[in-house]
């Protein structure tokens, strides 16, 4: 049997394994190796506080395992000991060969955590450095530029980082490789005369296996045990919502507008004055987006981003949710999601702007700022892309693409302490009510965004009607894009594939039943209509 759980592991199918798993934990005795699959498949799937309880009960898992502490990033308690430049797990990853080039993408979480957390930053400047000298990473271009843009972010400016790593990255001229001079350009404008026009999107972005997110430092997740006697679980209220996304809105466009405002906001607004119009796309991501990206990839006149290499962090993204939700959200609050939001996304829109093309924006990470967007460009379009919910349902909560990382419901302190979004997960829940509850918040979200705006900026598209070939609407997406290059012909081919499906990644016959899922879906969505809360 765990043969059958470390094949499907391998397969990506960490629900299935994990569901593999149960039977055996409950008729074998706990050996290490059951022990350490059961901390394993909980990381994946995201069961953070869980697989921490493994960890503290098997001590070997918690001290030995690099990926242990790298996924329990969130976890403070267990991290902050280890921060210090003279704890023997610093000590050990500094003098390690190798442990940057393994962890990769993990490992440049876990630093930009303990960088927030800790005002000690030897240790990760030494880490830091061997990691930016490290010839395997140099040749890794992926992984050059996300830690170029962590440096930036918390050791120094720019300029300091551009020096640092002159003698390593530098061509001959003395200027950088083009996705270096991008990475750097999110920081500093003048380094936008180093990209080159002819860069293709490839030169300058690459995508990495996993999803570099980073975190703000304004997050704590507690175990669901540990939860306050006042903490409660959120109440989606439409008319609130409607009204912190339109102060979200008028408070980007006050910021736009702030002479004081930093880099990139003097760039942003050229950019805006010379008619730049990217499309976003509002999802909850598995409804078609991979299709819509390959799609535009035919269009000379569009350039497709999905996997982008900064995005903010879960937890980050809930408690601009929550703050939009309850009405708490302050001007110095959405300032700081504001700066970041466009830091992490402006060398894409410079370099398309530049191109003569338009920024499509496919990536569902990117839904909760698209107000953000909206308020930024006024020529800026936005399509909400949903399909048959008992279909996302499925491809959500057992191809395991939920895993914890979304917008959630959660229990949290309404009360912000030390302005911390202070939270843990609701043990009351099913992973299908989780997944119900995000579809809910995303779709209000979405069409909240589209009340807001001109009927000419904003569709909201079935996307089983593109998928069915249906003439009409594929007429109305192509009007919508504006782009003739996406012929009816080409749509029809596109979208008659089934593209980035993971249907080996289902566990069971009952949980592919579309009825099953829509029944499930339509109780949890009454009463959140009903009651704004489970």
């Amino acid at each position: 049997m765990m043969q059958e759980i470390y094949a499907l592991s391998e397969q990506g199918n960490f629900w299935g394994a994990y569901q593999a798993l149960l039977p055996v934990k409950e008729s074998q005795p706990m050996t290490a190796q059951i022990l350490e699959a059961d901390f394993y498949l909980h990381a994946q799937l995201g069961y953070r506080w869980e697989g921490l309880a493994i960890a503290k009960s098997v001590p070997a898992l918690l001290n030995n395992s690099l990926y242990s502490q790298l996924f329990l990033g969130q976890a403070v308690d267990v991290v902050a000991p280890h921060l210090v430049t003279e704890s023997p797990l610093m000590q050990a990853m500094i003098s390690s060969q190798d442990f940057c080039r393994q962890c990769g993408i993990g490992f440049l979480r876990f630093m930009d955590l303990m960088a927030q957390l800790t005002d000690d930053h030897r240790g990760l400047i030494q880490l830091m450095d061997r990691f930016l000298s490290d010839p395997e990473v140099i040749k890794h271009t992926g992984y050059s530029t996300a830690a170029i843009g962590l440096y930036c972010r918390h050791f120094a400016d720019a300029a300091a980082v551009a020096e640092k790593i002159r003698p390593l990255y530098a061509t001959d001229d003395g200027t950088f490789p083009p996705a270096i001079a991008a990475e750097l350009s999110r920081y500093e404008a003048r380094f936008t005369d180093q990209i080159p026009a002819t860069a293709t999107q490839s030169d300058l972005f690459h995508e990495m296996g996993m999803v570099p997110s980073y975190a703000m430092s304004g997050t704590r997740e507690s175990h669901p045990a540990d939860t306050g006697a006042n903490w409660i679980t959120p109440e989606i209220d439409p008319v609130r919502l409607k009204a912190g996304i339109e102060k979200l809105m008028a408070r980007t466009a006050r910021w736009l507008e702030d002479e004081g405002s930093p880099h990139p906001a003097p760039a942003l607004r050229a950019m805006r004055d010379g008619g730049i119009a990217p499309i976003s796309v509002l999802s909850t991501g598995r409804v078609g987006t991979t299709a819509l990206q390959v799609l535009a990839g035919h269009s000379d006149r569009l350039s497709p981003y999905h996997y982008l290499s900064q995005n903010i962090a879960a937890g980050d993204r809930n408690h601009l949710l929550y703050r939009l939700m309850d009405g708490t959200a302050d001007d110095t609050f959405l300032d700081r999601f504001i700066e970041r939001y466009l830091t992490f996304r402006f060398a894409e829109l410079y370099v398309s702007h530049s191109q003569g093309r338009r920024a499509i924006i496919v990536n569902h990470l990117d839904t909760l700022f698209t107000p953000i967007m909206a308020a930024i460009f006024p020529k800026a379009t936005f399509l909400h892309a949903y399909r048959n919910p008992g279909a996302t349902l499925i491809s959500l909560a057992y191809k395991n693409q939920f895993q914890f990382a979304q917008l959630r419901h959660l229990k949290y302190d309404p009360g912000y302490p030390s302005g911390l979004f202070l939270h843990s997960r609701d043990p009351n829940l099913s992973l299908e009510q989780e997944c119900a509850w995000y579809m809910h918040v995303t779709d209000l979200y979405a069409r909240s965004l589209g009340e807001l705006l001109p009927q000419e900026r904003f569709l909201s598209l079935d996307m089983e009607d593109l998928f069915a070939g249906n003439p009409n609407r594929i007429e109305t997406f192509i009007s919508f894009i504006g782009d003739d290059e996406l012929t009816p012909e080409l749509c029809r081919e596109t979208f008659s594939r089934k593209i980035n499906e993971k249907s080996h990644r289902v566990v069971s016959e009952a949980h592919q039943s579309q009825d099953r899922a829509a029944e499930i879906l339509s109780h949890c969505r009454q009463q959140l209509t009903d009651n704004g809360r489970f």
